[in-house]
């Protein structure tokens, strides 16, 4: 690829994905799913087999979202997006480029997700007190929860990145 074509696809990717995290850290009912549509965004690079693009965008997408959320206390997003959502798509299409192991990879990826909730939940906790019947059980809905939630996740991105690479091969971009 063209060194002109990975910065203008790393341009456009990040753009989106700084809008989409922005939208979904001042409005609190878009978070999830803005935080799956940017995790979307980070695949079109991906699609043209571009590794280098795909983590220029993530980068500078961590760096403008922060920078657009930082004054505001509403950044959990921009957390979760940075610590995984945003690298999962380029994990997962290292482990099909370089062929490891999908057993041991995705109970390392659950682990690393259980992981970034917990640190989104303390984070989220600094700034705002929960109510103790919440206090009691989140340890558990973050494990368990967590866990179910990973797997229908991981399936669904890899379900996106198998159509996301179709598409752009029948458009020929």
């Amino acid at each position: 690829m063209k060194p002109s074509k990975v910065i203008s696809l790393s341009a456009i990717t990040c753009a989106l994905s700084v809008i989409l995290l922005s939208v979904g850290a001042y409005i609190d009912v878009l978070d999830l799913s803005c935080l799956f549509t940017s995790s979307l965004v980070i695949m079109l690079p991906l699609a043209k087999k571009s590794l280098k693009t795909a983590i220029f965008s993530y980068v500078c997408t961590v760096i403008l979202t922060l920078l657009i959320t930082m004054g505001t206390g509403k950044f959990a997003v921009v957390i979760l997006y940075t610590v995984f959502f945003g690298v999962h798509p380029i994990v997962n299409y290292l482990e099909k480029d370089k062929n490891w192991n999908v057993y041991v990879l995705s109970a390392l990826k659950c682990l690393w997700f259980i992981g970034a909730l917990f640190l989104s939940y303390y984070a989220f906790t600094l700034f705002t007190d929960l109510p103790s019947y919440i206090e009691d059980i989140i340890v558990f809905v973050i494990i368990f929860g967590g866990g179910v939630a990973f797997f229908i996740y991981d399936y669904l991105i890899k379900r996106f990145q198998t159509l996301t690479n179709v598409l752009i091969k029948r458009l020929k971009l």
